[in-house]
């Protein structure tokens, strides 16, 4: 396993390396640490707009140049917001990895933007929110999220919402990234080949310059692991077949990593193959709907477990919520045969054993880790480790200790 070295620059920035002599590449992530948590009503959906923004003209380089000197020196990049943190990333061959620095610290370190290009983005953002609302089963989704996280941060859209995103002005934009943007609410993550003397000293050219501010942010840590039932449903004309989920409250790795682990095999017990549970009582047995799914999502101290099916007939809804009902009980009463959980335990380790030595995989998992996702003493190199160390047992009382039969049920239908 390559040694994992960390840094804390004068500034606040953090900085975790992990260099692998035998990659062809390198990968150099930024973590912001700021999202839809961070935001009041009046600016919902400001962080989203602003990670648009990165990639436009700054006093350093206009939109296009920035495009044309990415591509041009064969750097890989993208952006991406979350409910509490933005990430900037780039892979690039190590030769050229200085230059991805460059680039990434004049997007980030940049805080005034050309007004046509502001408004040009407003109306990219606005589409893509209008995009969103013809999706279905991200309606389902947000139906649930709202439901379980009504009244805490948790409960804002990430990609905001049209009537904030259609009226806020490029002042307020630039205000909010001031605030945000800063050193000590960042962290970088460089992995893959590299020279660790160059990318530090290149780091601490530019990064390094920048200023450090007090950064307040919301503690996810008061949102209580208790679930209430509550039904959501939307009924959709010239809908042909409907949505149906299932959601609930659970611990994020941030509290309890070892529970956390337990729900990621549940995910797989219940719907990570064709073999699995769900995917066989409702579709192969009573050929209900088509993608069938179970998602164990991590926001931290906090998280979603999120069963749905896509794709039912209107008049097999409550059919199907007994199915799914019915497994989750099945379960609680240590209905779990060792064979059937070896067998989704392998598999969850097979998925894992495919990407865990990508570097852009390992750039993520060490950054999710500076950005809150993971409790202090979980170390991600080791999850699989951790998943093999889970024990049938451990995810049955997992199931008895949060599915307490209070669920948000989500349903997307036909009129």
């Amino acid at each position: 396993m390559p040694r994992l070295k960390k840094r804390t620059l004068d500034n606040g920035l953090r900085i975790v390396m992990e260099r692998d002599e035998y990659a062809q590449k390198s990968s150099f992530y930024v973590g912001i640490r700021v999202g839809s948590v961070d935001e009041d009503d009046n600016v919902s959906g400001i962080s989203h707009f602003i990670e648009h923004l990165l990639f436009k003209s700054n006093k350093y380089r206009s939109a296009w140049e920035i495009n044309r000197d990415m591509e041009y020196n064969g750097i890989d990049w993208d952006a991406y917001t979350t409910t509490s943190f933005t990430v900037v990333s780039e892979t690039a061959i190590p030769s050229k990895i200085s230059k991805a620095i460059d680039i990434a610290y004049q997007m980030i370190e940049n805080n005034d933007y050309d007004s046509s290009e502001f408004e040009n983005e407003r109306n990219v953002v606005l589409s893509e929110i209008n995009m969103y609302k013809n999706d279905f089963k991200q309606l389902m989704s947000d139906l649930s999220t709202q439901a379980l996280f009504k009244d805490t941060p948790l409960e804002k859209p990430t990609e905001g919402r049209v009537e904030v995103i259609s009226r806020v002005t490029k002042n307020e934009v630039e205000d909010f990234k001031s605030r945000f943007y800063v050193p000590n609410n960042m962290a970088i993550i460089i992995t893959g080949n590299f020279n660790e003397e160059r990318v530090m000293k290149k780091i601490e050219r530019t990064f390094g310059k920048m200023k450090p501010k007090k950064v307040e942010h919301p503690n996810l840590f008061k949102i209580p692991i208790e679930n209430k039932t509550d039904i959501q449903i939307r009924k959709i004309d010239n809908l042909k077949n409907g949505y149906l989920g299932i959601s609930l409250k659970v611990p994020g790795f941030a509290r309890d990593y070892k529970d956390a682990i337990s729900l990621y095999l549940l995910e797989y017990i219940l719907a990570g193959g064709f073999s699995s549970r769900l995917y066989q009582k409702l579709r192969e047995e009573r050929g209900i709907g088509y993608e069938i799914n179970a998602i164990f999502e991590n926001y931290g101290p906090v998280g979603r477990f999120f069963m749905y099916v896509e794709g039912l007939e209107k008049r097999r809804l409550d059919e199907a919520l007994d199915v799914m009902l019915t497994e989750i009980e099945d379960i609680k009463n240590g209905n779990l045969k060792e064979d059937e959980f070896k067998g989704m335990k392998t598999l969850l380790l097979s998925r894992i054993y495919n990407k865990i030595d990508d570097i852009n995989e390992r750039a993520s998992m060490f950054l999710f880790k500076e950005m809150g996702k993971y409790h202090e003493d979980y170390d991600p190199r080791k999850i699989t480790r951790y998943i093999k160390d889970t024990k049938r047992n451990n995810v049955i009382d997992v199931v008895n200790k949060y599915f307490l039969d209070e669920y948000v049920i989500t349903a997307v239908i036909p009129v």
